[in-house]
């Protein structure tokens, strides 16, 4: 097994929530008679879409966008939701995301190799069961092993109640010994666990986040130690539903680090906050926006870190860690795959496009917790 691959965190669990959340919306679109999207709608789709593109930080120096091609403003965007002859208008949410890759730098390499053989350093520490109780277990089972053998030796003579009771003996003596290790561990999980994530989220190789902006969501997201979580105006239960903006959502995915941090940093929340209740921007005046952004630095290192790492044998030396604060979360599925460049066919050309719809917006729901 490569090392590397130890060190990168699984991304299984979002597969296997996205598959399992499919379900759901498919049942429901069994029953849905498709309609095209009226010229209303696709106008505000369209000025929503280019405002949350154009919101979307450039790519820092040194940085790559795996999603590739930039966003065409001048093309007509898609709705990706599925839309029913019984829906109401604007019966939609608009996402726009973009993902962001920076290999380590040599330095980073070394930095994290230190981080994660500290965190195994700790772990190890704390699984280790302290003195005083070795020496508790090892007295409980010398006694027991005496109980086992006074048995015996009751059996051989014919004293069967003095061998039956040394046996008894024996197996609570034995209890109470496996109970001292287990008392140890159950105490010490909450921080091994939370080690155990922190180590696990260590990427060797690179740093990966995704920025998604978000407008007229049914339920706001809340912020976890995996993103960082902003919005302005209320959850809407309609969605879009009179043409409006009720709320804008911005998220910022992935282990926290300098690349997550500037990013963060980048987003214009302002420009943001100012998009609800107030008419949208036209497409041309978002363009103009974007192409006037200027990409932000990142600092070589995480900038939660201050000088050089420490090392293994003084983060053991250390007293118990308390709870850390960087305990990610397993990675959300990616909200939406059609909002640069998309590829998808529209639902209302052919009828088996509305499972590419569903999965859409399946996404989406799975990453804001809809």
């Amino acid at each position: 097994m490569n090392v590397k691959s130890l060190h990168r965190p699984s991304r299984r669990l979002a597969g296997a929530i996205a598959a399992m959340a499919l379900c759901w919306p498919l049942i429901a679109a069994a029953d849905c008679t498709l309609r095209k999207p009226r010229a209303a709608e696709i106008d505000f789709n369209a000025r929503a879409l280019a405002a949350l593109m154009a919101a979307l930080p450039p790519a820092p120096s040194g940085v790559q966008l795996p999603d590739g091609k930039p966003h065409d403003f001048r093309k007509v965007p898609d709705i990706y939701e599925v839309l029913c002859d019984i829906s109401k208008e604007g019966e939609f949410s608009v996402t726009a995301k973009r993902s962001y890759l920076r290999k380590h730098t040599e330095a980073e390499v070394k930095h994290w190799d230190t981080q994660y053989m500290a965190l195994q350093t700790q772990i190890g520490v704390l699984r280790k069961l302290p003195a005083d109780k070795v020496a508790q277990e090892q007295a409980l089972r010398q006694q027991s092993n005496a109980a086992w053998q006074a048995g015996r030796d009751a059996e051989k003579g014919g004293d069967k109640a003095t061998a039956q009771a040394r046996e008894a003996e024996y197996r609570a003596l034995r209890i109470q010994a496996d109970a001292i290790q287990k008392a140890h561990e159950a105490s010490a999980k909450p921080q091994l666990d939370a080690l155990n994530r922190r180590r696990t989220a260590i990427d060797m190789t690179d740093q990966r986040v995704e920025v998604v902006l978000a407008m007229n969501l049914q339920r706001l997201p809340t912020a976890s130690d995996r993103s960082v979580i902003g919005s302005q105006g209320a959850a809407s239960p309609g969605k879009s539903a009179g043409l409006k903006v009720n709320n804008v959502v911005w998220s910022v995915i992935g282990t926290d680090g300098s690349l997550r941090q500037a990013l963060a940093g980048a987003i214009d929340t302002a420009r943001l906050q100012a998009l609800v209740g107030k008419p949208l921007p036209s497409v041309a005046d978002s363009e103009a926006f974007a192409s006037r952004a200027v990409p932000v630095a990142v600092a070589d290192l995480p900038a939660a870190s201050s000088g050089a790492a420490p090392t293994a044998q003084a983060q053991a030396a250390a007293a118990p860690p308390q709870s850390p604060g960087a305990a990610p979360m397993p990675v959300p599925a990616s909200p939406i795959a059609a909002t640069e460049q998309p590829t998808a066919v529209p639902i209302h050309n052919l009828p088996d496009t509305a499972r590419k719809a569903v999965d859409t917006v399946n996404q989406l729901r799975g990453l804001f917790g809809r």
